[in-house]
């Protein structure tokens, strides 16, 4: 416990702490209560986000969570249904129209690749505008890094470690947990 009055470095949390927030918990059926499924890992300073629901960004910055400058270390997508995705271009784009300068690292399963070029080919106008016009913003901050997987180690460096794992999940080819 901390007294009353400690300096702000001992009240801040350990560099290694890790915090779990739960961004969005809801169902594919439009609820203005709940925003679509979405969890972010803090570990430290490093942001870690589990799938990419509607409302993903939005629930980010009321929990708290920086948007600014495109502080998330890896996106992992554990299916691609659409209620764990339709946030996924907004994270994309939002990130980098507040400042993310490098590429958004993300892993899942096999079809995302395609999903994120059809996303950019999508948003191609919007990326020529902002980076061609007045906006100027920096020509990497669209872009996407993709991994899939299928299973195995999904993420591995100071001291976190994610494994996917496939799960059954309906008709859907491959799901990760």
């Amino acid at each position: 416990a901390l007294a009353l009055g400690a300096p702000a470095a001992a009240r801040a949390a350990p560099q290694d702490s890790v915090t779990v927030i739960l961004l969005g918990t809801g169902t594919p059926a439009p609820d203005p209560a709940r925003q679509g499924p979405a969890v972010a890992v803090t570990v430290g300073a490093r942001i870690f986000l589990f799938d990419a629901g509607p409302g993903v960004v939005r629930q980010m910055a009321a929990a708290g969570l920086p948007v600014r400058g495109g502080p998330v270390t890896r996106l992992f997508l554990t299916h691609l249904h659409s209620d764990h995705t339709l946030g996924y271009p907004d994270l994309i784009f939002t990130s980098w129209v507040m400042g993310r300068r490098t590429p958004l690292q993300v892993v899942g399963p096999p079809g995302t690749r395609a999903m994120t070029r059809h996303l950019l080919e999508a948003w191609a106008e919007d990326i020529r505008v902002r980076t061609e016009g007045l906006e100027q913003e920096p020509a990497d901050g669209y872009q996407v890094q993709v991994r899939e997987t299928r299973d195995g180690i999904a993420y591995d460096s100071a001291n976190v470690r994610v494994t996917a794992f496939q799960v059954p999940h309906g008709t859907m080819p491959v799901s990760l947990a």
